[in-house]
């Protein structure tokens, strides 16, 4: 594949080449699967909270960069990431229940803001370059 890309290129090509590498190792379908796992996915006795979160949102970040979902698709056809409530929401599921009713009963809401992880600057200046180009 490097062969093909060549020298003195600039970022459009860097994405095309980064898009035609991601189709041709992860299904269309990924960003969609990962949806659908995130909103029934329990979490782990062995995991703390704060890594169970943190690792939801490294996943959530991929979202930027995981291939469109039909062929000829724009950006605009993107699947959307989570906002800060679904999160919220992914973790009161996830949580056992004896949890919940905890939390339900002292009136507390499940708070994944605290648990700060943010995308890479790499995967943070393809999502930016992406959203300019539409």
């Amino acid at each position: 594949m490097l062969e093909e890309i060549g020298d003195n290129r600039g970022q459009d090509e860097f994405l095309e080449a980064l898009d035609t590498f991601l189709l041709s190792k992860v299904d269309r379908d990924c960003a969609i699967n990962t949806k659908e796992w995130l909103n029934q996915v329990r979490k782990p006795r062995s995991m703390t909270v704060k890594k169970f979160m943190q690792r939801v949102k490294q996943i959530k970040s991929l979202f930027s960069v995981m291939p469109l979902p039909e062929e000829g698709a724009g950006e605009e056809e993107r699947i959307d990431s989570f906002t800060e409530a679904v999160l919220r929401n992914i973790l009161k599921k996830a949580s056992p229940r004896a949890w919940r009713d905890t939390q339900e009963k002292s009136n507390i809401r499940f708070d994944s803001i605290r648990f700060g992880v943010g995308p890479s600057p790499v995967l943070r200046e393809i999502a930016q370059h992406r959203r300019t180009q539409c």
